[in-house]
This record gives C-alpha cells, structure tokens and sequence, in this order.
C-alpha cells in the first residue's frame, strides 16, 4: 500500500472511529499540509456540512502534487480555518 494510501485510510479511520458508547471522540486541532477531499461516498459523508474542527491548512503555492485548487476545497469546507501559504511545493 502507498504511503499516501496509508495517510487516507488513517485519516479516514480518525473521522470514523466512535467509541463503545458510539460517541465519535472530537479532535482538539488537524494540522493539513497539502491537504484535499478525496472523492468519495465516505468523504462525502464525512464532510458534507464541514468540519469544526480547528485546522491549520499549509499551502505550497507552487505544489505541483496538490495544485491550489484542490486544497481550496478542503479549505472551504473547514469552520474553524488558519491558512498559511508559502512558495514551496512538494517534491
């Protein structure tokens, strides 16, 4: 498996995980470095009215990986947002 797969299924385990009561835990920050929403039935369920959780978005104005746009979508989505740009990229 990808290390970017790995990432996701972590991610996505996070979102999803509930406790034996069914209660989801509540994150107390997110960290997103290059972060997107991936397409699909289940993000779709997990952020269809965006998340609280507060986030700080780091944004590489020249990533040639995770163009502008698609962290734009993510970006939106969040309540609680920090965005910080910078000139890099992934490499």
């Amino acid at each position: 498996m990808s290390h970017s797969r790995r990432v996701l299924c972590y991610t996505s385990s996070l979102f999803l995980t509930r406790r034996p009561d069914g209660i989801r835990p509540r994150s107390k920050f997110c960290v997103s470095v290059s972060g997107f929403k991936v397409a699909g039935p289940i993000s779709a369920a997990v952020f269809s009215d965006g998340y609280a959780t507060p986030t700080l978005h780091v944004l590489g104005k020249n990533d040639i990986l995770v163009v502008e746009e698609r962290s734009r979508v993510l970006i939106n989505l969040s309540i609680g947002k920090r965005v910080e740009e910078h000139e890099g990229g992934t490499r």
